[in-house]
């Protein structure tokens, strides 16, 4: 479902915040980053991910997007 919902998203936001819980959040950051996590995706943790040149979002699917950051909660 955050898949599908992102690309459906109007191309006038710039940056979107998608707020879930796992396994759909780790699917989400491997599917659109093109990023296999070796670990289990932690709990609270926020991933940033950047296109360079996404004008619609249902475009970002087809780009590889780029994990920009990966930030863990303290003592995970």
């Amino acid at each position: 479902g955050y898949i599908q919902y992102m690309l459906g998203l109007d191309s006038k936001y710039t940056r979107v915040m998608i707020v879930g819980h796992d396994p759909a959040c780790l699917h989400l950051v491997q599917h659109l980053a093109h990023f296999k996590m070796l670990f289990k995706y932690p709990t609270s943790t926020y991933s940033e991910i950047y296109w360079r040149s996404v004008g619609d979002w249902s475009d970002a699917a087809n780009q590889r997007g780029k994990l920009v950051n990966f930030i863990q909660p303290a003592g995970k």
